[in-house]
């Protein structure tokens, strides 16, 4: 799927007559549709259901943003029954226990966060940071290149405990 950008100069007329944001906001804006366009348009479609987050805040306020964030679903068939899937109480994950899962669940919308050893903070940290690495390192990736972007930080974010430098790391399993 080939996607031609719009540049900073046709966004910003766009905001201007239009939108009316702050062009941050815009572009924030942009390049999330530009992320839900691309799974809806790729095999992605299939195996993720959208929750919430920006979009749908955008659709029914469109002046007030209070998240930035594109929340989505995924129970991958190659999942083995019985594994453990910690998780919010979002309805969807309702038959997990059902379907021969050990589904434990936090409770967000208590202000519940974590409870012992359950939460989901770390795949939230892991998305987290691929934003904020992308929004202020990159500011922009088509979607041609993002299923690349999100290998390389999860190559980071799986060895970031790793005492050997990520290069060496990765040249050693290269030469294998």
């Amino acid at each position: 799927m080939t996607v031609k950008l719009l540049s900073k100069q046709q966004l910003s007329l766009i905001n201007k007559d239009t939108l009316r944001y702050r062009l941050a906001e815009a572009e924030k804006d942009y390049f999330l549709t530009l992320i839900l366009n691309y799974i809806y348009n790729s095999h992605l479609k299939d195996k993720l259901i959208f929750k919430g987050g920006t979009a749908f805040y955008h659709c029914y306020l469109p002046q007030l943003r209070f998240s930035e964030d594109l929340d989505f679903t995924s129970i991958a068939k190659d999942i083995k029954i019985g594994t453990e899937i910690m998780s919010d109480e979002y309805l969807s994950y309702q038959s997990l226990n059902k379907e021969g899962y050990k589904h434990k669940t936090i409770s967000h919308g208590q202000n519940e966060y974590a409870r012992g050893n359950i939460h989901v903070n770390s795949l939230e940290g892991f998305w987290s940071q691929l934003k904020r690495s992308i929004n202020g390192t990159y500011h922009c990736v088509s979607p041609k290149y993002l299923q690349s972007y999100v290998n390389e930080f999860s190559y980071r974010y799986n060895n970031r405990f790793s005492s050997e430098p990520l290069f060496d790391l990765m040249l050693s399993q290269i030469l294998k």
